[in-house]
């Protein structure tokens, strides 16, 4: 954002510069937990919803064979992560375009899994993110979020203020529960 020639650092800014590779709890080992949940094998079509700098996307196609579309809001990840994979020798396993995660520019029923690593509470609307993560993924294919979840009951002040803080709506099991199940999904395992 930008104020009176001011750029106001993003998230996106502070990736890029700091070298992080995975911003989320659990960090790479639980990239890796999410690909064995996705059940990921040779030739599956995946989509990485948010895939920031790529380094998930890249790792799913390395260690499993499969073709990764990243999808990312931010032009400067979209670069990264296309200069990374292009380095990594995977630019024909793994390919990146700019979008939003709210309007996915894909047709319905297109991916074998769709995967979002702590961020589908990050967009202003994260039953929209879950509702366009299922409408692209094939019947029987698999959708796996990796999310914070809330483990007590926290006020709408608190919310509010670590949403602010920490750029993320933090929600409850229940209610991702039932987030999900609005957007279609059967057969939840948390």
């Amino acid at each position: 954002m930008k104020r009176k020639g001011i750029h106001k650092p993003t998230i996106e800014d502070a990736v890029e510069i700091s070298g992080i590779e995975t911003l989320h709890p659990g960090g790479f080992d639980l990239t890796k937990r999410t690909a064995e949940i996705a059940g990921l094998r040779q030739g599956m079509q995946v989509l990485d919803v948010s895939s920031g700098r790529g380094t998930q996307a890249i790792f799913y196609a390395e260690k499993y064979g499969v073709l990764v579309t990243g999808i990312d809001i931010s032009e400067k990840m979209i670069k990264s992560a296309s200069n990374k994979a292009k380095l990594a020798g995977m630019e024909n396993s793994v390919s990146f375009r700019q979008g939003d995660s709210q309007a996915l520019p894909f047709d319905d029923n297109t991916f074998d899994v769709v995967i979002n690593e702590c961020a589908v509470g990050i967009p202003d609307d994260s039953q929209k993110v879950l509702n366009e993560m299922v409408r692209v993924v094939k019947p029987g294919g698999a959708l796996v979020i990796h999310e914070s979840i809330w483990m007590k009951k926290i006020s709408e002040f608190e919310r509010d203020e670590l949403s602010e803080r920490y750029g993320t709506t933090p929600l409850e099991l229940d209610e991702w529960n039932k987030m999900l199940q609005k957007a279609g999904v059967a057969n939840i395992i948390a």
